[in-house]
């Protein structure tokens, strides 16, 4: 094995221009490889003259080929780039492929993180009491994140977008599976009607706890208000129940009027004799 130094490195091929430019080859064209070893092998290239110059070993597979650069820059990045049109960069261990760094980015204008094989696994794993977090951003908006809870071990998968919706698609006529102690809805929560049975409410969520305003209802009368809720589409079912109300009347609650953004809450008293008496507390869920 041979180390010779060109010092004409304009005429090379190389898509970064460099000061020196160094082949090493064993002086036969039928040597397939080159072998550095010994107790602790290394191969060093070292910038000498810092400031924005960078070290770059390049590896060419043939003479059509564009070359795969390993740079280090003068940050401390280690960068690997390949110039060859459609290729890719592949990192192929036996066993498992251990990356330890604090983040991991997958960039350009459509990333794409891709793991294949017969059991492929993607690990991400922090030291307690951090949590790993998978976060997928597009544009201007604010992200997607999926974490497990460094408390509960629960899995969490947040849009942190106002008003965005989560969800879970396939194609054709495949199902959503959910398996397990399965739960609609998370912790809902509770708003106060004011004024009268007929002041509109507003809150935004998939399910709430209403509190009327205090009302009575005659017997076989009703009465209404809208409900204006943000999840509420022009197909959404708008399930209503309430835990009664005092008095000896029937309260039957029902929805109607659904429009994208709102629907009406309607209550009918259903005794022939009794009054229904308020206030009542109502729970809302938006399917």
């Amino acid at each position: 094995m041979s180390l010779s130094e060109i010092r004409n490195p304009s005429a090379e091929t190389n898509p970064i221009n460099t000061f020196f430019v160094y082949e090493i080859n064993s002086g036969s064209s039928n040597v397939g490889s080159e072998i550095i070893s010994g107790l602790n092998p290394s191969l060093t290239v070292f910038n000498t003259a810092g400031n924005a110059n960078r070290a770059n070993v390049y590896l060419q597979g043939g003479p059509s080929i564009q070359p795969v650069k390993i740079q280090a820059d003068n940050g401390g990045n280690a960068i690997i780039e390949t110039f060859q049109a459609g290729s890719n960069i592949s990192l192929l261990p036996v066993n498992n492929l251990l990356i330890d760094a604090a983040n991991v980015i997958v960039g350009g204008t459509t990333p794409v993180l891709t793991v294949s094989g017969p059991t492929a696994t993607l690990f991400l794993t922090a030291a307690s009491p951090q949590r790993p977090v998978l976060v997928l951003t597009s544009g201007s908006f604010s992200p997607v994140v999926l974490f497990q809870n460094s408390s509960t071990g629960d899995a969490e998968l947040q849009n942190q977008n106002a008003n965005s919706n989560i969800d879970l698609l396939t194609t054709g006529t495949g199902t959503v599976l959910v398996n397990g102690n399965q739960s609609l809805y998370a912790t809902d929560g509770a708003v106060t009607q004011l004024t009268s049975i007929t002041t509109p409410v507003t809150y935004n969520g998939i399910s709430c706890r209403i509190s009327t305003a205090t009302f009575s209802i005659a017997a076989l009368g009703s009465a209404s208000f809208t409900f204006n809720n943000s999840f509420i589409n022009t197909t959404s079912v708008v399930i209503v129940n309430s835990n009664g109300s005092s008095g000896f009347g029937v309260p039957v609650l029902a929805t109607n009027s659904v429009v994208s953004g709102s629907c009406v809450i309607r209550i009918d008293n259903v005794s022939a004799t009794n009054t229904v008496v308020s206030p009542m507390n109502i729970s809302v869920l938006v399917c």
